[in-house]
């Protein structure tokens, strides 16, 4: 019987050990297959870089953040031109900022901002702090100033139609009450 019982006690410490040798053997080839695809990854990063100049401003643009078209007023304030820049990060609040700044806005901050489809329509609902305001403006620098906000939101972010609020009220102007959604800004050339 004593036999028996250091016989069954050999056998299982032998399996155990197998068992933490085989896993052990598992864990060491996954750690070197993942290596392995790692060096892939560096060497196919690095082969891209030097394929194209296109490859490497894309590269840039995601290390550095997201180009996207700004429409600003020209020197006339009579037609929009179109001045490519990056944003951190494609969010309301990056894409504000960088609005603040080149139109002169001031600290306007975003209170929400919420997409939704209907009829396949990509919309907006942009609600803007209180220092957004277009009473002090005349009919074409509110035109100009509308329309460059509304035309970079709707290309930034690939949508159809906008509505902007104000602190959850309806934007209103010395000429307009904006309470529909906006869509893509023309001007006469």
């Amino acid at each position: 019987m004593r036999k028996k019982l250091l016989l069954c006690f050999i056998v299982a410490i032998a399996l155990t050990g197998c068992s933490t040798t085989a896993d052990l053997e598992t864990d060491q080839t996954e750690a070197m297959e993942s290596k392995e695809i790692e060096r892939k990854e560096t060497w196919n990063l690095e082969e891209s870089k030097e394929d194209t100049t296109e490859a490497k401003s894309q590269e840039t643009s995601l290390v550095n953040g997201f180009e996207v078209t700004f429409y600003l007023p020209n020197e006339a304030a009579d037609s929009f031109i179109e001045e490519q820049g990056t944003i951190p990060e494609l969010t309301a609040e990056s894409l504000q900022s960088a609005m603040n700044e080149k139109l002169n806005l001031g600290d306007v901050r975003v209170n929400s901002f919420m997409t939704t489809v209907d009829d396949e329509d990509l919309k907006i609902d942009l609600d803007l702090s209180e220092e957004f305001s277009l009473r002090e403006m005349g009919t074409s620098q509110e035109y100009m100033v509308l329309g460059s906000l509304v035309n970079t939101y709707l290309m930034a972010f690939h949508a159809d139609e906008i509505l902007i609020t104000i602190n959850g009220e309806t934007l209103q102007s010395g000429h307009s009450e904006y309470t529909e959604y906006l869509n893509y800004f023309e001007t006469n050339e």
